[in-house]
């Protein structure tokens, strides 16, 4: 009777420990057969990047402080390198829209390369009204691109429509005194947001509809 008395509690000791060991015990790290330690493949630009990548299909626009890099993904080789000056850091990614390259330039300007050969399209003059020592002034803070025109707003100062394929200005308003802003569409109008405010564009007239605050 006592060997049996003796092995419960040994059973039940160890089921005791099982159950703690289960449940309050800090669980061991999960390794992923998939992750990897080490990046599959390194790029080194030789200047500092100073924008988001962009991927469009196979192809990697890398935006740094004089150029502007194409690599192939697949390949990993960099297949163009276009000189353009873009030293703000943290600008606005470049876009491709119809095989165009659309790049932020030094200046509050832009450049158009064709996106499969880096071969310039045009490019726009910078901003004239650049605090020569804020250059923040003529940063652009949003870009997008609607049925052929490109719209962009700049750090403090203007909202301007350039033509895609040409890079030609079809218009420029004052917009708002405030920086980080940003810029929406649809059919009715072009938004604009920054602070506390939400401003509605006709794009049309290019006046502005309405205005509210938050």
């Amino acid at each position: 009777l006592t060997s049996a008395l003796i092995l419960v509690v040994g059973i039940l000791i160890v089921l005791a420990y099982l159950y703690y060991i289960h449940s309050y015990r800090p669980s061991e790290p999960v390794v992923s057969a998939g992750f990897l330690s080490e990046p599959v493949w390194i790029f080194n630009a030789d200047e500092s990047v100073t924008a988001t990548p962009l991927i469009h299909g196979n192809q990697m626009y890398v935006r740094t402080a004089e150029a502007v890099y194409c690599i192939d993904l697949v390949t990993r080789e960099t297949l163009w390198i276009s000189e353009t000056s873009g030293t703000l850091p943290l600008s606005v990614a470049p876009q491709v829209v119809d095989g165009i390259l659309i790049v932020p330039e030094e200046g509050a300007g832009l450049a158009g390369f064709w996106a499969d050969t880096g071969e310039l399209l045009w490019h726009t003059p910078p901003a004239i009204d650049i605090n020569p020592k804020n250059p923040y002034t003529a940063k652009i803070d949003a870009l997008l691109v609607w049925q052929g025109i490109i719209y962009v707003a700049r750090y403090d100062w203007k909202l301007s429509a350039y033509e895609l394929k040409s890079g030609k200005q079809l218009w420029q308003i004052n917009a708002s005194g405030r920086a980080d802003l940003d810029l929406a569409i649809d059919d009715q109008a072009l938004y604009l947001s920054g602070g506390h405010f939400l401003r509605a564009y006709g794009l049309e007239y290019v006046k502005m509809l309405w205005e509210r605050e938050f």
